[in-house]
Protein backbone atom coordinates (compact mmCIF):
# COMPACT_ATOMS: atom_id res chain seq x y z
CA UNK A 1 0.00 0.00 0.00
CA UNK A 2 1.35 3.36 -1.03
CA UNK A 3 1.50 6.48 1.13
CA UNK A 4 -1.70 7.73 -0.51
CA UNK A 5 -3.53 4.52 0.45
CA UNK A 6 -3.55 2.89 -3.00
CA UNK A 7 -2.82 -0.80 -3.44
CA UNK A 8 0.35 -1.61 -5.34
CA UNK A 9 1.24 -4.77 -7.24
CA UNK A 10 4.74 -6.03 -6.41
CA UNK A 11 6.76 -8.84 -7.84
CA UNK A 12 8.47 -11.44 -5.61
CA UNK A 13 11.85 -9.92 -6.42
CA UNK A 14 10.66 -6.51 -5.21
CA UNK A 15 9.24 -8.05 -2.02
CA UNK A 16 12.56 -9.77 -1.28
CA UNK A 17 14.45 -6.53 -1.81
CA UNK A 18 12.10 -4.56 0.48
CA UNK A 19 12.35 -7.25 3.15
CA UNK A 20 16.16 -7.18 3.00
CA UNK A 21 16.09 -3.40 3.57
CA UNK A 22 13.39 -3.79 6.33
CA UNK A 23 11.14 -1.39 4.42
CA UNK A 24 8.21 -3.82 4.17
CA UNK A 25 6.01 -3.76 7.26
CA UNK A 26 2.94 -5.92 7.84
CA UNK A 27 -0.24 -4.51 9.31
CA UNK A 28 -0.61 -6.12 12.78
CA UNK A 29 -4.11 -6.72 14.14
CA UNK A 30 -5.37 -4.61 17.03
CA UNK A 31 -4.09 -5.64 20.43
CA UNK A 32 -7.60 -6.14 21.79
CA UNK A 33 -8.60 -8.42 18.91
CA UNK A 34 -7.63 -12.08 18.76
CA UNK A 35 -7.59 -14.28 15.73
CA UNK A 36 -10.15 -17.10 15.34
CA UNK A 37 -7.39 -19.68 15.72
CA UNK A 38 -6.44 -18.27 19.15
CA UNK A 39 -10.06 -18.26 20.28
CA UNK A 40 -10.51 -21.83 19.01
CA UNK A 41 -7.42 -23.03 20.93
CA UNK A 42 -8.55 -21.35 24.12
CA UNK A 43 -12.01 -22.90 23.99
CA UNK A 44 -10.68 -26.41 23.31
CA UNK A 45 -8.10 -26.05 26.13
CA UNK A 46 -10.91 -25.40 28.62
CA UNK A 47 -12.75 -28.61 27.70
CA UNK A 48 -12.39 -31.91 29.53
CA UNK A 49 -11.83 -35.22 27.78
CA UNK A 50 -15.48 -36.23 28.39
CA UNK A 51 -16.75 -33.03 26.71
CA UNK A 52 -14.52 -33.58 23.67
CA UNK A 53 -15.62 -37.24 23.40
CA UNK A 54 -19.32 -36.21 23.43
CA UNK A 55 -18.67 -33.57 20.75
CA UNK A 56 -16.96 -36.19 18.60
CA UNK A 57 -20.01 -38.47 18.79
CA UNK A 58 -22.23 -35.55 17.68
CA UNK A 59 -19.89 -34.91 14.76
CA UNK A 60 -20.17 -38.54 13.69
CA UNK A 61 -23.96 -38.26 13.90
CA UNK A 62 -24.29 -35.21 11.63
CA UNK A 63 -21.76 -36.69 9.16
CA UNK A 64 -23.85 -39.85 8.83
CA UNK A 65 -21.21 -42.09 10.42
CA UNK A 66 -22.06 -44.86 12.91
CA UNK A 67 -22.46 -43.32 16.36
CA UNK A 68 -23.51 -44.51 19.80
CA UNK A 69 -25.54 -41.34 20.26
CA UNK A 70 -29.32 -41.80 19.92
CA UNK A 71 -31.27 -38.51 19.60
CA UNK A 72 -34.40 -37.32 17.84
CA UNK A 73 -34.41 -35.63 14.45
CA UNK A 74 -34.95 -32.17 15.92
CA UNK A 75 -31.84 -32.50 18.13
CA UNK A 76 -29.83 -33.57 15.10
CA UNK A 77 -30.92 -30.41 13.27
CA UNK A 78 -29.82 -28.38 16.31
CA UNK A 79 -26.36 -29.96 16.10
CA UNK A 80 -26.11 -29.10 12.42
CA UNK A 81 -27.09 -25.48 13.09
CA UNK A 82 -24.48 -25.10 15.83
CA UNK A 83 -21.84 -26.69 13.60
CA UNK A 84 -22.48 -24.17 10.79
CA UNK A 85 -22.42 -21.18 13.17
CA UNK A 86 -19.10 -22.23 14.68
CA UNK A 87 -17.66 -22.86 11.23
CA UNK A 88 -18.62 -19.36 10.18
CA UNK A 89 -17.14 -17.76 13.34
CA UNK A 90 -14.00 -19.81 13.98
CA UNK A 91 -13.47 -21.66 10.74
CA UNK A 92 -14.06 -24.98 12.55
CA UNK A 93 -17.56 -26.32 13.28
CA UNK A 94 -16.34 -28.85 15.85
CA UNK A 95 -16.19 -26.16 18.53
CA UNK A 96 -19.95 -25.62 18.19
CA UNK A 97 -20.67 -29.26 19.11
CA UNK A 98 -18.98 -29.02 22.51
CA UNK A 99 -21.45 -29.18 25.38
CA UNK A 100 -21.93 -25.96 27.36
CA UNK A 101 -24.11 -27.23 30.20
CA UNK A 102 -21.51 -26.12 32.82
CA UNK A 103 -22.22 -22.51 31.92
CA UNK A 104 -25.89 -22.78 32.83
CA UNK A 105 -27.47 -21.38 35.96
CA UNK A 106 -26.47 -18.70 38.44
CA UNK A 107 -22.86 -19.27 39.50
CA UNK A 108 -22.75 -16.45 42.07
CA UNK A 109 -22.71 -17.14 45.83
CA UNK A 110 -26.03 -17.00 47.63
CA UNK A 111 -24.35 -15.95 50.91
CA UNK A 112 -23.86 -12.24 51.41
CA UNK A 113 -20.49 -10.69 52.07
CA UNK A 114 -21.51 -9.83 55.64
CA UNK A 115 -22.36 -13.47 56.35
CA UNK A 116 -19.01 -14.59 54.91
CA UNK A 117 -17.09 -12.14 57.13
CA UNK A 118 -19.07 -13.31 60.16
CA UNK A 119 -18.31 -16.99 59.41
CA UNK A 120 -14.60 -16.25 59.05
CA UNK A 121 -14.49 -14.37 62.35
CA UNK A 122 -16.27 -17.19 64.19
CA UNK A 123 -13.95 -19.81 62.72
CA UNK A 124 -10.82 -17.86 63.71
CA UNK A 125 -12.03 -17.22 67.26
CA UNK A 126 -13.90 -20.41 68.16
CA UNK A 127 -12.53 -23.16 65.91
CA UNK A 128 -8.90 -22.53 64.94
CA UNK A 129 -7.17 -22.57 68.34
CA UNK A 130 -5.13 -24.92 70.50
CA UNK A 131 -8.24 -26.11 72.42
CA UNK A 132 -9.41 -28.00 69.30
CA UNK A 133 -13.15 -27.35 69.76
CA UNK A 134 -15.55 -29.33 67.60
CA UNK A 135 -17.32 -27.69 64.66
CA UNK A 136 -20.74 -27.78 66.34
CA UNK A 137 -19.53 -25.49 69.13
CA UNK A 138 -18.34 -22.90 66.61
CA UNK A 139 -21.55 -23.27 64.59
CA UNK A 140 -23.59 -22.59 67.72
CA UNK A 141 -21.68 -19.33 68.17
CA UNK A 142 -22.50 -18.46 64.55
CA UNK A 143 -26.20 -19.09 65.21
CA UNK A 144 -26.16 -16.68 68.15
CA UNK A 145 -24.33 -13.93 66.26
CA UNK A 146 -26.60 -14.21 63.22
CA UNK A 147 -29.64 -13.98 65.49
CA UNK A 148 -28.22 -10.91 67.24
CA UNK A 149 -27.47 -9.15 63.93
CA UNK A 150 -30.67 -10.25 62.21
CA UNK A 151 -28.95 -12.31 59.52
CA UNK A 152 -29.98 -15.60 57.96
CA UNK A 153 -27.77 -18.35 59.34
CA UNK A 154 -25.89 -20.35 56.67
CA UNK A 155 -26.16 -24.13 56.82
CA UNK A 156 -23.59 -26.15 58.73
CA UNK A 157 -22.40 -27.61 55.41
CA UNK A 158 -21.62 -24.11 54.09
CA UNK A 159 -19.96 -23.28 57.40
CA UNK A 160 -17.84 -26.44 57.21
CA UNK A 161 -16.75 -25.76 53.63
CA UNK A 162 -15.69 -22.26 54.63
CA UNK A 163 -12.89 -23.62 56.80
CA UNK A 164 -10.55 -24.15 53.85
CA UNK A 165 -11.10 -20.54 52.74
CA UNK A 166 -10.01 -19.19 56.13
CA UNK A 167 -6.86 -21.32 56.47
CA UNK A 168 -5.33 -23.97 54.27
CA UNK A 169 -5.35 -27.58 55.38
CA UNK A 170 -1.75 -27.47 56.61
CA UNK A 171 -2.02 -24.12 58.38
CA UNK A 172 -5.35 -25.01 59.97
CA UNK A 173 -4.04 -28.31 61.35
CA UNK A 174 -0.93 -26.59 62.64
CA UNK A 175 -3.01 -24.01 64.54
CA UNK A 176 -5.26 -26.68 66.07
CA UNK A 177 -2.82 -29.57 66.69
CA UNK A 178 0.68 -28.14 66.44
CA UNK A 179 3.62 -28.35 64.08
CA UNK A 180 4.36 -32.06 64.52
CA UNK A 181 0.81 -33.13 63.72
CA UNK A 182 0.73 -30.93 60.61
CA UNK A 183 4.14 -32.06 59.36
CA UNK A 184 2.69 -34.66 56.94
CA UNK A 185 0.67 -31.90 55.23
CA UNK A 186 3.66 -29.59 54.87
CA UNK A 187 4.73 -28.77 51.34
CA UNK A 188 7.73 -30.65 50.02
CA UNK A 189 10.97 -28.86 49.27
CA UNK A 190 11.25 -28.51 45.52
CA UNK A 191 14.70 -27.87 44.07
CA UNK A 192 14.53 -28.14 40.32
CA UNK A 193 17.87 -26.47 39.69
CA UNK A 194 19.83 -29.68 40.34
CA UNK A 195 22.70 -27.72 41.87
CA UNK A 196 23.53 -30.45 44.36
CA UNK A 197 21.94 -33.91 44.62
CA UNK A 198 20.31 -34.31 48.05
CA UNK A 199 21.80 -37.81 48.47
CA UNK A 200 25.24 -37.05 47.09
CA UNK A 201 26.77 -37.69 43.71
CA UNK A 202 28.92 -40.73 44.49
CA UNK A 203 29.41 -43.42 47.15
CA UNK A 204 30.87 -42.22 50.47
CA UNK A 205 29.77 -38.67 49.68
CA UNK A 206 26.91 -38.44 52.20
CA UNK A 207 26.04 -40.94 54.94
CA UNK A 208 23.29 -40.97 57.56
CA UNK A 209 23.60 -42.19 61.17
CA UNK A 210 20.64 -42.96 63.38
CA UNK A 211 19.42 -45.37 66.07
CA UNK A 212 16.29 -47.45 66.56
CA UNK A 213 15.09 -49.85 69.22
CA UNK A 214 14.69 -53.32 67.76
CA UNK A 215 11.12 -54.67 67.94
CA UNK A 216 12.29 -57.96 69.41
CA UNK A 217 12.77 -59.41 72.88
CA UNK A 218 16.21 -60.88 73.64
CA UNK A 219 17.44 -63.40 76.17
CA UNK A 220 20.55 -62.22 77.99
CA UNK A 221 23.33 -64.47 79.24
CA UNK A 222 23.77 -68.22 79.22
CA UNK A 223 21.13 -68.85 81.87
CA UNK A 224 18.63 -66.66 79.93
CA UNK A 225 17.16 -65.26 83.13
CA UNK A 226 16.74 -61.69 81.84
CA UNK A 227 14.69 -60.36 78.93
CA UNK A 228 15.38 -57.01 77.27
CA UNK A 229 15.28 -55.12 73.98
CA UNK A 230 18.39 -54.02 72.10
CA UNK A 231 19.28 -50.88 70.16
CA UNK A 232 20.50 -50.86 66.57
CA UNK A 233 22.78 -48.08 65.32
CA UNK A 234 23.29 -47.88 61.55
CA UNK A 235 25.37 -45.89 59.08
CA UNK A 236 23.93 -45.96 55.56
CA UNK A 237 25.33 -44.56 52.32
CA UNK A 238 22.72 -42.12 50.95
CA UNK A 239 23.83 -42.52 47.32
CA UNK A 240 23.59 -46.31 47.04
CA UNK A 241 21.55 -47.19 50.19
CA UNK A 242 24.27 -49.67 51.19
CA UNK A 243 24.65 -50.23 54.94
CA UNK A 244 28.24 -49.18 55.67
CA UNK A 245 28.30 -50.17 59.36
CA UNK A 246 26.03 -51.21 62.23
CA UNK A 247 26.30 -51.67 65.98
CA UNK A 248 23.88 -53.58 68.25
CA UNK A 249 23.92 -53.21 72.03
CA UNK A 250 21.63 -53.17 75.05
CA UNK A 251 22.73 -49.68 76.08
CA UNK A 252 20.74 -46.56 75.33
CA UNK A 253 22.46 -44.84 72.37
CA UNK A 254 25.32 -42.55 73.34
CA UNK A 255 28.51 -41.29 71.76
CA UNK A 256 30.02 -44.78 72.09
CA UNK A 257 27.59 -46.11 69.47
CA UNK A 258 28.63 -43.36 67.05
CA UNK A 259 32.34 -44.02 67.52
CA UNK A 260 31.84 -47.76 67.01
CA UNK A 261 30.09 -47.03 63.69
CA UNK A 262 33.13 -45.06 62.54
CA UNK A 263 35.35 -47.95 63.57
CA UNK A 264 33.19 -50.55 61.82
CA UNK A 265 33.03 -48.48 58.61
CA UNK A 266 36.82 -48.33 58.33
CA UNK A 267 37.18 -52.00 59.22
CA UNK A 268 34.77 -52.98 56.43
CA UNK A 269 35.58 -50.46 53.68
CA UNK A 270 38.85 -48.72 54.68
CA UNK A 271 37.07 -45.44 53.97
CA UNK A 272 34.86 -42.89 55.68
CA UNK A 273 32.15 -40.67 54.18
CA UNK A 274 32.84 -37.02 53.46
CA UNK A 275 29.66 -35.80 55.17
CA UNK A 276 27.60 -37.41 57.93
CA UNK A 277 23.97 -36.37 58.50
CA UNK A 278 22.59 -36.80 62.03
CA UNK A 279 19.57 -35.66 64.01
CA UNK A 280 19.57 -33.43 67.07
CA UNK A 281 20.34 -36.18 69.60
CA UNK A 282 22.70 -35.43 72.46
CA UNK A 283 25.01 -38.28 71.50
CA UNK A 284 25.81 -36.55 68.19
CA UNK A 285 26.77 -33.33 69.99
CA UNK A 286 29.31 -35.13 72.18
CA UNK A 287 32.74 -33.55 72.32
CA UNK A 288 34.45 -36.92 71.81
CA UNK A 289 32.42 -37.71 68.68
CA UNK A 290 33.04 -34.29 67.17
CA UNK A 291 36.76 -34.59 67.87
CA UNK A 292 36.80 -37.95 66.08
CA UNK A 293 35.03 -36.46 63.04
CA UNK A 294 37.38 -33.47 62.99
CA UNK A 295 40.45 -35.71 63.13
CA UNK A 296 39.36 -37.37 59.86
CA UNK A 297 38.07 -34.16 58.21
CA UNK A 298 34.41 -35.28 58.20
CA UNK A 299 31.66 -32.67 57.98
CA UNK A 300 28.67 -33.12 60.27
CA UNK A 301 25.25 -31.82 59.25
CA UNK A 302 22.32 -31.79 61.68
CA UNK A 303 18.80 -32.33 60.39
CA UNK A 304 16.08 -29.82 61.34
CA UNK A 305 14.22 -30.89 64.49
CA UNK A 306 10.94 -32.80 64.11
CA UNK A 307 11.49 -33.16 60.35
CA UNK A 308 11.94 -36.86 59.50
CA UNK A 309 11.79 -36.19 55.75
CA UNK A 310 15.38 -34.95 55.89
CA UNK A 311 16.29 -38.45 57.09
CA UNK A 312 13.97 -40.31 54.73
CA UNK A 313 16.79 -42.65 53.68
CA UNK A 314 17.21 -43.89 57.24
CA UNK A 315 13.51 -43.90 58.10
CA UNK A 316 12.73 -46.10 55.10
CA UNK A 317 15.43 -48.57 56.12
CA UNK A 318 13.96 -48.82 59.62
CA UNK A 319 10.53 -49.50 58.11
CA UNK A 320 12.02 -52.16 55.83
CA UNK A 321 13.72 -53.84 58.78
CA UNK A 322 10.44 -54.00 60.70
CA UNK A 323 8.45 -55.40 57.78
CA UNK A 324 11.04 -57.78 56.33
CA UNK A 325 12.96 -58.96 59.39
CA UNK A 326 12.06 -58.06 62.99
CA UNK A 327 8.30 -58.59 62.76
CA UNK A 328 8.83 -62.04 61.23
CA UNK A 329 10.85 -63.43 64.15
CA UNK A 330 9.56 -65.13 67.29
CA UNK A 331 9.37 -62.74 70.20
CA UNK A 332 8.64 -59.60 68.15
CA UNK A 333 6.92 -56.79 70.04
CA UNK A 334 4.08 -55.93 67.64
CA UNK A 335 1.47 -57.05 70.19
CA UNK A 336 2.97 -54.81 72.88
CA UNK A 337 1.86 -51.73 70.96
CA UNK A 338 -1.53 -52.39 72.54
CA UNK A 339 -0.69 -54.20 75.81
CA UNK A 340 -4.32 -54.61 76.87
CA UNK A 341 -5.04 -56.80 73.86
CA UNK A 342 -1.95 -58.99 74.38
CA UNK A 343 -2.71 -62.42 75.85
CA UNK A 344 -0.29 -64.15 78.21
CA UNK A 345 0.12 -67.03 75.75
CA UNK A 346 1.32 -64.61 73.06
CA UNK A 347 3.39 -62.32 75.26
CA UNK A 348 6.74 -61.80 73.46
CA UNK A 349 8.51 -61.69 76.82
CA UNK A 350 7.60 -65.36 77.26
CA UNK A 351 8.28 -66.31 73.64
CA UNK A 352 11.75 -64.75 73.47
CA UNK A 353 14.36 -67.18 72.14
CA UNK A 354 16.92 -64.97 70.38
CA UNK A 355 20.25 -63.96 71.88
CA UNK A 356 22.25 -60.97 70.74
CA UNK A 357 25.04 -63.03 69.21
CA UNK A 358 22.70 -65.27 67.21
CA UNK A 359 20.66 -62.35 65.91
CA UNK A 360 23.72 -60.35 64.87
CA UNK A 361 24.91 -63.24 62.71
CA UNK A 362 21.51 -63.53 61.02
CA UNK A 363 21.29 -59.77 60.56
CA UNK A 364 24.62 -59.84 58.75
CA UNK A 365 23.28 -62.59 56.48
CA UNK A 366 20.11 -60.61 55.78
CA UNK A 367 22.12 -57.59 54.71
CA UNK A 368 24.36 -59.53 52.35
CA UNK A 369 21.89 -62.09 50.98
CA UNK A 370 18.65 -60.09 50.90
CA UNK A 371 18.84 -56.32 51.30
CA UNK A 372 21.92 -55.47 49.22
CA UNK A 373 20.83 -57.71 46.32
CA UNK A 374 17.12 -56.79 46.26
CA UNK A 375 15.69 -54.36 43.71
CA UNK A 376 15.26 -50.89 45.21
CA UNK A 377 12.34 -48.98 43.72
CA UNK A 378 13.86 -45.54 44.25
CA UNK A 379 17.26 -46.50 42.85
CA UNK A 380 15.63 -48.68 40.17
CA UNK A 381 18.51 -51.08 40.76
CA UNK A 382 20.14 -53.16 43.49
CA UNK A 383 22.05 -51.23 46.19
CA UNK A 384 25.18 -53.36 45.74
CA UNK A 385 25.18 -52.74 41.97
CA UNK A 386 24.71 -48.98 42.43
CA UNK A 387 27.54 -48.89 44.95
CA UNK A 388 29.91 -50.83 42.67
CA UNK A 389 28.99 -48.73 39.62
CA UNK A 390 29.54 -45.53 41.58
CA UNK A 391 33.00 -46.62 42.66
CA UNK A 392 33.82 -47.58 39.07
CA UNK A 393 32.60 -44.24 37.68
CA UNK A 394 34.15 -41.93 40.27
CA UNK A 395 37.20 -44.01 41.18
CA UNK A 396 38.21 -45.94 44.26
CA UNK A 397 40.12 -42.88 45.58
CA UNK A 398 43.06 -44.79 47.02
CA UNK A 399 44.33 -41.58 48.62
CA UNK A 400 41.22 -41.55 50.84
CA UNK A 401 41.80 -45.03 52.28
CA UNK A 402 42.35 -45.29 56.04
CA UNK A 403 44.39 -48.19 57.45
CA UNK A 404 42.65 -50.19 60.17
CA UNK A 405 45.52 -50.42 62.64
CA UNK A 406 46.13 -50.12 66.36
CA UNK A 407 46.38 -46.32 66.30
CA UNK A 408 43.05 -45.97 64.51
CA UNK A 409 41.32 -48.35 66.92
CA UNK A 410 42.58 -46.37 69.92
CA UNK A 411 41.28 -43.12 68.40
CA UNK A 412 37.81 -44.69 68.15
CA UNK A 413 37.72 -46.01 71.71
CA UNK A 414 35.48 -44.22 74.21
CA UNK A 415 36.83 -42.80 77.42
CA UNK A 416 36.00 -44.18 80.83
CA UNK A 417 33.28 -42.35 82.73
CA UNK A 418 35.67 -40.15 84.75
CA UNK A 419 38.26 -39.88 81.93
CA UNK A 420 40.96 -40.92 84.42
CA UNK A 421 41.55 -43.90 86.70
CA UNK A 422 43.74 -44.19 89.80
CA UNK A 423 46.55 -46.77 89.71
CA UNK A 424 46.52 -48.94 92.84
CA UNK A 425 49.79 -50.46 93.94
CA UNK A 426 49.94 -54.17 93.20
CA UNK A 427 46.48 -54.22 91.59
CA UNK A 428 46.48 -51.78 88.67
CA UNK A 429 43.38 -49.85 87.59
CA UNK A 430 39.78 -50.88 88.14
CA UNK A 431 37.00 -50.55 85.56
CA UNK A 432 33.57 -52.25 85.39
CA UNK A 433 34.50 -54.20 88.54
CA UNK A 434 37.63 -55.68 86.95
CA UNK A 435 41.30 -55.05 87.69
CA UNK A 436 43.62 -54.33 84.74
CA UNK A 437 47.39 -54.72 84.98
CA UNK A 438 50.50 -53.80 83.01
CA UNK A 439 54.16 -54.15 83.86
CA UNK A 440 54.61 -50.37 83.77
CA UNK A 441 52.61 -50.14 87.00
CA UNK A 442 55.61 -51.59 88.88
CA UNK A 443 57.50 -48.33 88.46
CA UNK A 444 57.64 -46.57 91.85
CA UNK A 445 56.28 -43.24 90.57
CA UNK A 446 53.15 -44.73 88.92
CA UNK A 447 51.04 -46.01 91.89
CA UNK A 448 48.52 -43.55 93.40
CA UNK A 449 48.55 -41.45 90.24
CA UNK A 450 45.65 -40.84 87.88
CA UNK A 451 46.04 -41.85 84.25
CA UNK A 452 43.78 -41.30 81.24
CA UNK A 453 41.99 -44.48 80.22
CA UNK A 454 39.96 -45.80 77.30
CA UNK A 455 38.05 -49.06 77.07
CA UNK A 456 37.10 -51.26 74.14
CA UNK A 457 33.32 -51.89 73.94
CA UNK A 458 34.06 -54.97 71.84
CA UNK A 459 36.51 -56.52 74.32
CA UNK A 460 36.44 -55.70 78.04
CA UNK A 461 39.40 -57.98 78.70
CA UNK A 462 41.72 -55.09 77.80
CA UNK A 463 42.01 -51.41 78.72
CA UNK A 464 44.25 -48.66 77.33
CA UNK A 465 45.94 -46.16 79.67
CA UNK A 466 48.08 -43.15 78.74
CA UNK A 467 51.53 -43.17 80.37
CA UNK A 468 54.56 -41.14 79.24
CA UNK A 469 52.90 -40.06 76.00
CA UNK A 470 52.01 -43.61 74.93
CA UNK A 471 48.85 -45.67 75.07
CA UNK A 472 49.66 -49.01 76.67
CA UNK A 473 47.38 -52.04 76.73
CA UNK A 474 46.38 -53.46 80.11
CA UNK A 475 44.74 -56.85 80.52
CA UNK A 476 42.66 -58.64 83.13
CA UNK A 477 43.53 -61.95 84.78
CA UNK A 478 40.87 -63.77 82.73
CA UNK A 479 42.06 -62.43 79.38
CA UNK A 480 43.16 -65.95 78.42
CA UNK A 481 39.49 -66.95 78.20
CA UNK A 482 39.08 -64.71 75.13
CA UNK A 483 42.09 -65.95 73.19
CA UNK A 484 40.13 -68.37 70.98
CA UNK A 485 37.08 -66.13 70.39
CA UNK A 486 36.40 -64.33 67.15
CA UNK A 487 35.27 -60.70 67.07
CA UNK A 488 31.53 -61.44 67.09
CA UNK A 489 31.88 -63.74 70.11
CA UNK A 490 33.93 -61.13 71.95
CA UNK A 491 31.30 -58.50 71.25
CA UNK A 492 28.54 -60.76 72.51
CA UNK A 493 30.37 -61.70 75.73
CA UNK A 494 31.23 -58.06 76.36
CA UNK A 495 27.68 -56.84 75.80
CA UNK A 496 26.28 -59.48 78.16
CA UNK A 497 28.79 -58.54 80.85
CA UNK A 498 28.03 -54.82 80.54
CA UNK A 499 24.31 -55.56 80.75
CA UNK A 500 24.96 -57.66 83.85
CA UNK A 501 26.86 -54.83 85.54
CA UNK A 502 24.00 -52.45 84.88
CA UNK A 503 21.59 -54.96 86.40
CA UNK A 504 23.72 -55.42 89.53
CA UNK A 505 21.68 -52.79 91.37
CA UNK A 506 18.55 -54.86 90.79
CA UNK A 507 20.32 -57.98 92.02
CA UNK A 508 21.57 -56.14 95.12
CA UNK A 509 18.01 -55.13 96.01
CA UNK A 510 16.84 -58.72 95.55
CA UNK A 511 19.68 -60.00 97.77
CA UNK A 512 18.82 -57.42 100.43
CA UNK A 513 15.21 -58.63 100.49
CA UNK A 514 16.31 -62.26 100.87
CA UNK A 515 18.63 -61.33 103.75
CA UNK A 516 15.91 -59.24 105.42
CA UNK A 517 13.47 -62.17 105.32
CA UNK A 518 16.12 -64.45 106.86
CA UNK A 519 16.98 -62.06 109.69
CA UNK A 520 13.30 -61.43 110.38
CA UNK A 521 12.84 -65.14 111.07
CA UNK A 522 16.11 -65.20 113.03
CA UNK A 523 14.91 -62.46 115.36
CA UNK A 524 11.66 -64.31 115.99
CA UNK A 525 13.68 -67.42 116.87
CA UNK A 526 15.82 -65.38 119.30
CA UNK A 527 12.70 -64.00 120.93
CA UNK A 528 11.25 -67.50 121.39
CA UNK A 529 14.55 -68.68 122.92
CA UNK A 530 14.48 -65.84 125.41
CA UNK A 531 10.92 -66.77 126.39
CA UNK A 532 12.02 -70.36 126.99
CA UNK A 533 14.93 -69.34 129.20
CA UNK A 534 12.93 -66.62 131.00
CA UNK A 535 9.32 -67.72 131.53
CA UNK A 536 8.35 -64.20 132.63
CA UNK A 537 8.92 -62.90 129.11
CA UNK A 538 6.25 -63.08 126.46
CA UNK A 539 7.02 -63.89 122.87
CA UNK A 540 6.11 -60.40 121.77
CA UNK A 541 7.94 -58.62 124.56
CA UNK A 542 11.19 -56.92 123.73
CA UNK A 543 14.34 -57.97 125.60
CA UNK A 544 14.49 -56.74 129.24
CA UNK A 545 10.73 -56.15 129.16
CA UNK A 546 10.27 -58.08 132.46
CA UNK A 547 12.44 -55.62 134.31
CA UNK A 548 10.44 -53.00 136.18
CA UNK A 549 11.97 -49.73 135.06
CA UNK A 550 10.05 -47.80 137.76
CA UNK A 551 11.51 -49.71 140.73
CA UNK A 552 14.68 -48.62 142.43
CA UNK A 553 17.81 -50.72 141.87
CA UNK A 554 18.63 -53.23 144.69
CA UNK A 555 20.80 -52.00 147.55
CA UNK A 556 24.15 -53.70 148.07
CA UNK A 557 25.16 -54.45 151.67
CA UNK A 558 28.52 -53.41 152.96
CA UNK A 559 29.65 -56.97 153.62
CA UNK A 560 29.09 -57.74 149.90
CA UNK A 561 32.15 -55.66 149.03
CA UNK A 562 35.58 -57.33 148.71
CA UNK A 563 38.90 -55.56 148.15
CA UNK A 564 41.73 -56.90 145.99
CA UNK A 565 45.35 -56.04 146.07
CA UNK A 566 46.37 -52.66 147.47
CA UNK A 567 42.74 -51.45 147.60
Amino acid sequence: MSASGELLTLSWASIDELLSRSELVSLAPASNQRSPQVLLSEKIAKCSSEMLAAAHMRLQLINGQPSELLVCRRTEWEYQRRFKEAEALYGNGFIGLIDRTKQRGNRLRKVSEKQVVLMHNVLREHYFNEKQPCLNIAYGELLLRCEEQGLITPSIKTFSNERRKVYGEHQGKRIREGRKAAYNLEELIWSGTGAFPPHGERPFDIAHIDHTEIDLMFKIGDENESIDRAWLSIMIDAYSRVVLAYYISFETPNYTNCMMLIRQCVQRHQRLPVTIVVDGGKEFASQYFELLLASFDISKKTRPPHSPRFGSVMERLFGTLNDKLWHNLQGNTKLLRDPRSCSASHDPRRLAIWTLGKLEAQFERWLEEVYHVSFHTTLQAKPRDVHAAGLADFGNREQARIPFNREFVINCLPWVKTNKLTVQAGRGVKHYGKWYWHGAFRRPEIPDTQVEARYDPFDLSCLYVFIDGTWIRCETQDAYLNEHMDERQLRYVTSVYRQFKRACEVYQKANAKVSARFYRGLRQEEASLQVGQNPGLSANSPPNASEDRTTTPPQIAENDYCLFGDF
